[in-house]
C-alpha cells in the first residue's frame, strides 16, 4: 500500500483487502490497530493513511464476532442482531474465514541467531554511573533487518539489560509497530505509543545466550511464569549471571594492569567472561515456534 498508493485506484486497493481474513487477526490487532486504521480510513478515505477500507463500525462487529461462540456468531451472522447483520452482510467473505493458511513454520521451529561485539557492550555498559541501566539490541542473522524479525504483523527485537552494581543482565523481546501502520502529523507520536502499549499477544518464542564455549547457557520460553514486563517489554530481569569485575585503582588500571577504567573492555569482558565466545563477542538465538 505504502509503495503502490499513489499510482492504484480504490477498487484495485480494496480487492487486495478483501484477501484479508480479518477475524483470525489477534487480539493485538482486533482491539487496537483495526479501529485506529478504521479511524483513518473515516477521517480521509482516499489518502494513504485510510487505506484499509473498514470503519468502526466495523472494526467493532469483528472483535465481537471473533469472541463469540459458535452459537452467538450464528445469531450475529442471521438476523438475531439486525445492526450487526446488516453491516456483515456487506463484508467480503474473506473477512469472516476461519480457515486458516499454511504454516511457514516448522515443527521446530525458526531459530534466528543473534550476537554483539565487545566493543559494543563496552559501548552500552562500560560506563554507566552506579545503578545506571542501559540495554543493547544485537544484530540479528539471516533476517531482512538487522535489529528485527517479524510475527503476527509486529516486529520484534531481542535485547539484553543491565544496571550497574547488578549481578545479573536481563533477557527481553521489545515488539514494535510496524513503520508501514504509522500515522503521519502531530498525532503520530501519540497514536506510536499508544500502538506499540497494546500488545498483549506474544508469539510463542524461546530465548537462548550461549556461554563462552559456544554451548547454551541460559534458555527459556515465553511461557515461563518467570516472565515479567518492563515497559513494553517482556524477558527475565535475572537471566545471565556475570562475573565480579576486577579491581580498579585510582590511575584505573586494572588489578593486572591489562586494561584501564572501570569502563573499559577489560572489564567489561571479565564481567561478561562467562558468555563472550572467543572472549569477543556475545552470541545467542531467538527461536520463533508455530502457534499450539
Amino acid at each position: 500500500m505504502a509503495a503502490n498508493h499513489s499510482r492504484t485506484d480504490a477498487a484495485t486497493r480494496r480487492r487486495l483487502c478483501e484477501l484479508l481474513r480479518l477475524v483470525q487477526c489477534s487480539r493485538t490487532y482486533l482491539s487496537w490497530v483495526l479501529p485506529a486504521l478504521a479511524a483513518r480510513h473515516e477521517a480521509s478515505p482516499d489518502s494513504a493513511a485510510g487505506w484499509l477500507p473498514l470503519t468502526r463500525d466495523d472494526a467493532t462487529c469483528l472483535l465481537t464476532y471473533s469472541s463469540a461462540t459458535e452459537k452467538e456468531r450464528s445469531a450475529i451472522t442471521g438476523e438475531g442482531l439486525l445492526s450487526m447483520s446488516v453491516a456483515i452482510e456487506h463484508w467480503p467473505a474473506n473477512w469472516l474465514s476461519t480457515q486458516r493458511r499454511r504454516q511457514c513454520l516448522p515443527a521446530e521451529g525458526r531459530t534466528i541467531g543473534f550476537s554483539a561485539s565487545l566493543a559494543e557492550l563496552t559501548q552500552a555498559f562500560g560506563g554507566l554511573e552506579s545503578a545506571e541501566m542501559n540495554l543493547i539490541f544485537p544484530s540479528l542473522a539471516g533476517t531482512r533487518h538487522a535489529n528485527h524479525f517479524g510475527a503476527q504483523g509486529w516486529e520484534w527485537s531481542p535485547y539484553v539489560r543491565w544496571k550497574s552494581g547488578d549481578a545479573a543482565a536481563g533477557a527481553f523481546v521489545q515488539p514494535r509497530m510496524p513503520a508501514a501502520l504509522g500515522a503521519s502529523g502531530s498525532a503520530a507520536a501519540a497514536g506510536a505509543k499508544l500502538l506499540n502499549g497494546a500488545v498483549v499477544a506474544f508469539p510463542r518464542l524461546r530465548l537462548t545466550v550461549c556461554g563462552a564455549g559456544g554451548q547454551q547457557a541460559w534458555s527459556n520460553s515465553y511461557d515461563s511464569s518467570e516472565v515479567v514486563m518492563a515497559r513494553h517489554s517482556w524477558g527475565w530481569a535475572k537471566a545471565l549471571e556475570l562475573r565480579e569485575a576486577p579491581a580498579t585503582d585510582q590511575q584505573g588500571d586494572t588489578a593486572n594492569g591489562s586494561s584501564s577504567g572501570s569502563g573499559s573492555s577489560g572489564v567489561v569482558a571479565a564481567r561478561w567472561s562467562g558468555y563472550l565466545q572467543g572472549g569477543t563477542r556475545l552470541s545467542g538465538s531467538v527461536t520463533l515456534l508455530p502457534p499450539p
